[in-house]
């Protein structure tokens, strides 16, 4: 299911607030034991403003946000994983390949997997609006955190081209891509996936790998029954980020081979839950939100979206 409700218009200067939620929602648990610790240990740099506060007492912030937006740490602490285990694959199994990281925010891959990145000669290029990304080198400026796998690529997406962007910045079509997609499909509407979608087509001469995460229509169609649903909507609409864009699971396949892409993988949370939340013995460190899936997609050479 989709809407053709409109996604807000940004500027370039914009630092958007949903990437600071994300950031928080990262660090809060990245102290913590076991399954239950997110691995961004870099992510409490990010947080910006008014939830940065909640970094002071991060025991107290934990409860508190689990009671006003219940399941999203632990949400966050499923994505993250989930999306590093396939960028860390990726990147020693692809030597010489690269990555883009569409909408970025402050995610710090490229600085918590700069060994690998060096070792494998990958560069990361990372696609977002100017004022995210000066933000982004200011923080890692003023904490010497070492950036030099990291391509910045400013973007208005709303008025520019990624493609052309990013062939502006370097980037090669002679090399083997995956490109990440984490926490924006649902933030767009179903004209802009679909543009999206034919420029990451065209991103390399090789198979591009397509990693997202993405709502289910019936959340975004307006459900409420789904753990943490109600909450989501309403701090979303505080902030005025609401989500548009939303798939059923078993829409997901039928959805993107129509655009030219492959299905190689489809999981909702809960089956991710199983694999990443739960100890040794069985037992869940914490339930995520109810309503997401993540798809891993590849279009090869030769292999021609339909119009």
């Amino acid at each position: 299911m989709k809407t053709d409700a409109e996604s807000p218009k940004r500027s370039d200067t914009d630092i958007i607030d949903s990437a600071s939620i994300t950031a928080l929602m990262r660090a809060l648990l990245a102290d913590a034991d076991g399954r239950r610790r997110n691995p961004d240990n870099l992510a409490k740099y990010f947080v910006r403003d008014r939830w940065a506060e909640y970094l002071r007492s991060p025991e107290n912030a934990r409860a508190e946000f689990q009671a006003r937006f219940p399941g999203g740490m632990y949400y966050h602490l499923l994505r993250t994983k989930a999306f590093d285990e396939v960028f860390s694959r990726f990147v020693d199994r692809q030597p010489r390949a690269q990555v883009v990281i569409l909408g970025s925010g402050f995610d710090s891959r490229a600085l918590r997997f700069r060994k690998s990145l060096v070792l494998n000669n990958v560069r990361v290029f990372e696609v977002d609006l100017q004022g995210m990304i000066d933000h982004k080198r200011a923080v890692i400026q003023q904490h010497s955190l070492p950036d030099d796998r990291a391509v910045y690529v400013p973007c208005n997406f709303d008025r520019d081209s990624f493609l052309d962007r990013l062939l502006e910045c370097g980037l090669e079509p002679q090399r083997r891509t995956l490109v990440l997609w984490e926490g924006v499909t649902y933030f767009l509407t179903p004209a802009q996936i679909d543009i999206a979608m034919r420029d990451i087509s065209s991103l390399s001469e090789l198979s591009v790998d397509v990693y997202l995460d993405y709502a289910f229509g019936s959340y975004i169609d307006g459900s409420v029954s789904y753990y943490g649903a109600d909450e989501l909507k309403r701090i979303l609409t505080e902030i005025g980020e609401p989500h548009h864009f939303g798939l059923e699971a078993d829409d997901v396949e039928r959805f993107f081979l129509s655009r030219g892409y492959m299905l190689l993988a489809n999981y909702t949370s809960q089956m991710l839950e199983a694999r990443f939340l739960r100890d040794e013995w069985g037992v869940s460190v914490g339930q995520p939100h109810t309503f997401h899936g993540f798809a891993h997609l590849r279009t090869q050479s030769g292999f021609v979206a339909s119009t």
